[in-house]
């Protein structure tokens, strides 16, 4: 029994192997079939061209094809350089996709308040990646779906026959274990129950990836296959009254989506914040901390390092190292002078003094000014970034919600509960309870205001 079940384990590792493979293979498009690129949204185009892997540049390339639509004006402060507002007069409505509506309502959102940098915008995507960016991938990756230009990695007939198999092999190793055991069931139901759940793992890490159909894959070709364009810049605010808008907005948003070489800032979420979102990353899995995010506190958009609380006289340890050398170095000199007690310590031991002696009163002076902050302070900040993060703890796994705020002089981190984490926007004001020793956030209250953006 147990060599038939070792063999069964086997063969269904095999099918499953072919079936990774043979699924990971795309069809082999053709840049002249149908006249799908004209129409199709850029999200599409990127998660075409992706393989199935929608990545962040799909959010940057419809920002832009909205404004080619009128849904929003882009503006030129500067060579390359962009500008993201409202148009003057009512945006057309209708004729917009789940994925376009959600990007236009963010939009509108934090350009009402006035014209921001297109980076700013195409970067909320990695600054919310639970809350933005795993919205706008479902829904896309749903259109997408929908339109015919991709499937699910795993057909339900292969999906049905692998979970099955998977369960067999399981059940036949419970039966094999208990032949060889005269009395008890925990070790059979413990290795039964360890083969289903690593089989059943394997199948469920292909089921949420998506593979092309033929469609995509024309679509894909005539992407890879077109011109870049863009080499031209819009150079004046467009209006909508006009009832056309400028073609190189769309042929921008093209060529982001389909990764062509774009001297553009923005056009790939992530890249300044260290979170790159899509590819290979599930939305569904944690997102990490970003090194940085844009921020208006101070009256000016600026990108602000986001560095992790630290611990009561550990978040600082520059006055705990000084101190620290300064003592080991002093014990030194008096060892030194403990075995030759007649000699003269001379220039060889004036140094060693001189820089035990600066160490401490550096480490002093910081350790006076790290005393001196307040154990606890209230002020209003901006929300700039949050995310989500697995955490291993002695009761077992965990998951936490994280947010970062800037004060206009430095960011703050903090932990909040899953339902003050779901009210966070990216942008807003709130108020918060800080320990400025450890520069953690210890509390926050929501504030309805929001600031003007700098113009």
């Amino acid at each position: 029994m147990m060599k038939i079940a070792i063999g069964a384990g086997l063969v269904w590792l095999l099918i499953f192997s072919a079936c990774a493979v043979l699924t990971r293979i795309p069809p082999r498009g053709r840049a002249g079939a149908g006249r799908g690129l004209a129409t199709a949204p850029p999200a599409l185009i990127n998660l075409v061209v992706a393989g199935g892997r929608l990545d962040g540049a799909a959010y940057a390339a419809t920002i832009l094809d909205l404004a080619s639509r009128g849904e929003l004006v882009i503006t030129e402060s500067a060579p390359g350089q962009l500008r993201c507002g409202l148009p003057r007069a009512g945006p057309p409505a209708g004729g917009l996709a789940s994925f376009e509506e959600l990007v236009l309502g963010e939009a509108r959102r934090q350009a009402g308040r006035g014209p921001l940098p297109f980076e700013v915008l195409a970067e909320g995507v990695a600054a919310d990646v639970p809350g933005l960016w795993a919205s706008f991938e479902k829904a896309v990756r749903e259109a997408g779906r929908q339109r015919g230009l991709t499937r699910p990695r795993l057909s339900g007939l292969v999906l049905t026959g692998l979970v099955a198999g998977a369960i067999g092999v399981a059940l036949l190793i419970f039966l094999a274990e208990l032949g060889r055991r005269t009395a008890g069931l925990a070790a059979p139901v413990f290795a039964g129950t360890v083969v289903g759940v690593v089989f059943t793992s394997l199948v469920g890490s292909l089921t949420g990836q998506d593979r092309l159909t033929r469609a995509g894959a024309d679509l894909a070709a005539q992407a890879t296959a077109a011109p870049a364009g863009g080499a031209a810049w819009p150079r004046s605010v467009w209006s909508p009254g006009t009832g056309t808008a400028p073609p190189v907005l769309r042929q921008l948003a093209v060529a982001v989506a389909a990764h062509a070489a774009v001297p553009l800032p923005g056009t790939e979420p992530g890249r300044r914040s260290g979170v790159r979102v899509g590819g290979r990353r599930s939305a569904s899995q944690p997102s990490r901390r970003p090194r940085a995010a844009w921020s208006s506190m101070s009256g000016e958009w600026r990108l602000v390092p986001i560095r992790r609380p630290g611990i009561p006289l550990l978040s600082n340890p520059f006055p705990a190292l000084s101190l620290a050398a300064a003592a080991t170095l002093a014990v030194l000199i008096i060892g030194a002078l403990v075995r030759e007690p007649g000699a003269s310590p001379g220039i060889v031991l004036a140094v060693p003094l001189a820089a035990a002696v600066g160490l401490a009163a550096v480490g002093l002076v910081l350790l006076t000014r790290y005393l001196a902050q307040p154990a606890t302070a209230m002020f209003t900040a901006q929300v700039i970034a949050r995310w989500e993060e697995d955490l291993d703890s002695d009761d077992g796994p965990g998951h936490v919600y994280r947010y970062a705020v800037d004060d206009g002089q430095q960011t703050w981190c903090g932990e909040a509960s899953q339902a003050d984490f779901a009210r966070i926007r990216v942008g807003e004001l709130v108020q918060v309870s800080a320990a400025p020793r450890s520069r953690t956030l210890t509390g926050l209250d929501f504030i309805r205001a929001a600031p003007g953006w700098p113009r």
